[in-house]
């Protein structure tokens, strides 16, 4: 069990490293794949048991697909790591081999006797009533379906990750409306440097971000946008693609509402 945690939090360290180096926010990410940020939150720390193990893999799969790693060997790796291993291409448990059934050898009884002089032995006893008792399950199976009108019981496959994962986008847009389109503003972010924003949307939770030079930001709301932003002067904002311009502040943060009415002073910090 700790040799497994081990292993996890390895993994789970190449995760945020690989994050870290793209210059990624777990917010960035989550907006961009539809996936809970709990859920990648939960990975970076090591936890893979918050769901079961068929919609971790797709998860996972998703979460490597944006961090440019190869999908397949993530996937591998967190198996090894549920084993307690560190994977190599040997690490895994091989799939116990099918043995082949032993030939059957047949009794006396139930040996078949070819024909003699063109004249074949009557059937043993002991195979005659093996037929009349398959005659009559085979009967009473069609009495039972043409009474209950039952249908063969349907054969449940294991659910795609694909499908998995657009039942986790739809969700997502259920449970954070803020990102699904509704709203009626949209503030778009270019940076020339960085800079940092503190933004609160329709009095919401606040939510924090951080650009790197010409890194890009859009967030929408229904009413406003409450804000404290860094390094203001190195933003471009547009507000539903109309150019903003913030008045100079006496310090390089500036404190800004932003309404369809444009920008005014901070109403509420």
């Amino acid at each position: 069990m700790e040799n497994s945690a081990l292993m996890f939090n390895k993994l789970a360290g190449e995760l945020k490293t690989q994050r870290e180096s793209l210059g990624l926010t777990l917010e960035q990410i989550a907006s961009r794949i539809r996936i809970d940020i709990k859920f990648l939150k939960a990975m970076e720390k090591g936890d893979f048991a918050f769901l079961p193990e068929l919609y971790i893999k797709a998860y996972l799969k998703e979460f490597a697909s944006i961090l440019e790693l190869d999908k397949e060997l993530i996937l591998k790796k967190y198996v090894a790591a549920k084993e307690g291993k560190e994977y190599t291409p040997e690490a895994l448990t091989p799939e116990p081999e099918v043995q082949p059934e032993p030939q059957r050898s047949f009794t006396d009884t139930e040996r078949p006797v070819a024909p003699v002089n063109g004249f074949a032995p009557k059937p043993l006893k002991s195979n005659f009533y093996i037929y009349i008792l398959l005659s009559f399950v085979g009967v009473a199976a069609i009495v039972y379906i043409l009474v209950t009108g039952s249908e063969p019981e349907e054969i449940i496959r294991e659910t795609p990750y694909e499908d998995i994962l657009e039942e986790n986008k739809s969700r997502y847009e259920e449970s954070f409306p803020e990102e699904a389109g509704y709203d009626s503003l949209t503030l778009a972010f270019t940076a020339s440097d960085s800079c940092w924003i503190k933004v609160v949307l329709d009095e919401a939770i606040p939510k924090e971000y951080f650009l790197h030079p010409k890194g890009e930001l859009t967030i929408k709301a229904a009413t406003s946008f409450n804000m404290v932003l860094g390094n203001y002067r190195s933003v471009k904002l547009t507000l539903n693609g109309n150019p903003l311009s913030i008045e100079n502040q006496k310090t390089n943060v500036a404190r800004i509402t932003i309404d369809k009415e444009g920008v005014r002073p901070l109403v509420f910090d």
